[in-house]
């Protein structure tokens, strides 16, 4: 997808529900401007098709590309089927949440159905935590510590467990990895060889609190699969041009990561039309 060449083109696309639109802005043909109906089936077609109206592109154009294939994905529930690993007796902390109830006094309350459903979440003996502070109160410089490592053979036999299993995606969560992200890391390392994407939640998201930490990890890796095979799709048909995605942000990602990351893209089209209101307004 990245080109050396110098940009001389810059291609901003929105794809929604109904329609794509694009904007190009060129050094030699100025300010352009295009409208397809957006394809559903495959969001890249439009994209293509517009680009192709723009003049089509090349090593010298740069594609700015504001996307709802991820949020669309979690709506439709297309997502991959995906596993959680997890510390031993945390399986259900995804589920549990921080338990708000959006009917306070509902006796039979219904729940979102979880993206990792009991079965797909697995757990491993492993434990850190804070280090125990000396008398004059210092860490010694240390401020988590793993009590107790899994085993080979553990690991080996989680491994063996997530492959039958039939998850397309894995996301490794382990507490304390925030501050320590060595434990998942290797973890990541060994899963790794299943063949299918892994997400390190202390990579994505080094967030001190249990639950938005691995519902963000979660979510990316129900993600990855999708968007990554979207975007590769889509930019091995731009003879070169740059693909860079809108994040939730409001910034934009290369698309090499935006694949690895989703996450941050989920907001992605919804964020184009706020950032371009407010250059708008201004």
């Amino acid at each position: 997808m990245a080109g050396t060449a110098k940009t001389t083109r810059t291609i901003g696309v929105d794809t929604g529900g109904t329609f794509t639109d694009l904007i190009g802005l060129d050094r030699e043909q100025g300010e352009m401007t295009a409208k397809v109906s957006s394809t559903p089936h495959d969001p890249s077609a439009a994209v293509l098709a517009g680009l192709e109206r723009l003049g089509g592109v090349d090593a010298r154009t740069e594609v700015v590309h504001g996307t709802t294939v991820a949020l669309n994905t979690l709506l439709t529930g297309k997502h991959a089927r995906t596993a959680l690993v997890t510390n031993l007796g945390f399986r259900d902390l995804i589920e549990i949440a921080r338990q708000d109830r959006p009917e306070l006094y509902a006796l039979h309350p219904s729940r979102p159905t979880p993206l990792v459903p009991r079965e797909l979440r697995f757990e491993i003996n492993q434990r850190s935590a804070p280090a125990e502070r000396t008398e004059n109160g210092s860490t010694g410089g240390t401020r988590i510590v793993e009590e107790r490592a899994p085993t080979a053979t553990e690991v080996e036999a989680l491994r063996k467990r997530i492959g039958v299993s039939g998850a397309e995606s894995v996301a490794v969560c382990l507490l304390h990895s925030y501050a320590d992200g060595g434990p998942e890391a290797e973890l990541v390392k060994t899963l790794s060889e299943l063949g299918v994407p892994v997400t390190s939640s202390a990579a994505i998201h080094a967030e001190h609190r249990e639950y938005e930490r691995f519902s963000t990890a979660v979510i990316n890796a129900a993600l990855v699969p999708r968007v990554r095979d979207y975007l590769a799709n889509l930019g091995a048909r731009l003879d070169g041009a740059r693909l860079r995605v809108l994040q939730s942000s409001g910034g934009t990602l290369p698309a090499e990561r935006a694949a690895l990351e989703p996450v941050r893209i989920v907001f992605s089209g919804p964020a184009g039309g706020v950032v371009g209101a407010a250059r708008a307004a201004h």
